[in-house]
């Protein structure tokens, strides 16, 4: 049974994006989410999977019942260059799920601690929202220890099997700061996926942030025979390609391996292993 309408969805769908497309943001170098969103350049952000929860936290509610994901990536083949994240996520009841989700980057002077709280809700039978609670702890010798916090907003809704929109907001207010002159970016993703078959999922997302051009990535995954998935994908400012294949393990279990190529400052391979309850 539906908690809203068709209408209604769509309706809340268009103030979400009304009121999102006056932020501004910073562009930078994708965060690790994970390998599956990593090889798609995070471009995934309409994707009804549970994979797509790490980067949208309306995805939060596709969780059957019990989700786990643990995963690393070196950032440009640099040794001391490292990041880290762990997804946690729970369906507390039909149309309700709880996440938490632990994000580490940094090298021997500088650190980025991040800790998220997600709730998401299913207003309907395609459509959903999210709302994720960041700290954020930063560490480097130039700089006192800096503390943060703020919020990001996602939603989802498929208009048809076919077709689906995706909206994720992170810091939309400027939310909690310690500190003015070290304020965090803002952004907001805003992607559209299609799917054809079964087997084949096409992506395209745009990213907009402070004092940068918008950023546009595209991406494919492709399930061949139900065994092995393969993604690849593109984003433009910054100029980064994408690869990755995932291998399911069984009774639940799956591991995802990401490269990307970033045409500047090199190449950073990632691993994901993934828990998920049928």
């Amino acid at each position: 049974m539906f908690i809203f309408g068709s209408g209604m969805r769509v309706l809340i769908l268009s103030i979400i994006i009304g009121w999102a497309g006056f932020i501004q943001g910073q562009n930078g170098i994708n965060i690790f989410n994970n390998s599956v969103s990593t090889s798609l350049n995070n471009s995934n952000v309409a994707d009804p999977g549970v994979k797509a929860l790490s980067l949208n936290p309306a995805a939060l509610v596709q969780v059957s019942k019990l989700y786990i994901s643990v995963g690393a990536q070196q950032s440009f083949l640099i040794s001391d260059i490292n990041q880290g994240n762990f997804d946690f996520a729970y369906r507390i009841k039909k149309n309700h799920a709880l996440g938490l989700q632990l994000y580490y980057n940094g090298n021997k002077t500088f650190n980025e601690i991040k800790a998220s709280l997600g709730y998401a809700l299913q207003l309907a039978d395609q459509t959903s929202l999210g709302l994720r609670l960041h700290g954020i702890v930063v560490t480097s010798p130039e700089n006192k220890k800096e503390l943060s916090a703020t919020f990001s907003l996602g939603a989802q809704t498929q208009l048809s099997p076919q077709f689906g929109v995706g909206l994720v907001t992170f810091n939309p207010v400027g939310f909690f700061r310690s500190n003015e002159s070290n304020d965090l970016t803002h952004s907001i993703q805003l992607g559209v996926g299609y799917f054809p078959a079964e087997y084949l999922r096409l992506y395209l997302s745009g990213i907009l942030d402070d004092g940068h051009p918008l950023s546009v990535a595209g991406g494919i995954a492709y399930n061949i025979n139900q065994k092995v998935f393969l993604y690849l994908s593109a984003r433009a400012n910054p100029g980064i390609i994408g690869l990755g294949i995932g291998i399911p393990l069984g009774k639940g279990s799956s591991i995802d391996l990401s490269g990307t190529q970033h045409l500047q400052l090199g190449f950073s391979p990632g691993a994901t292993y993934t828990y998920s309850t049928p």
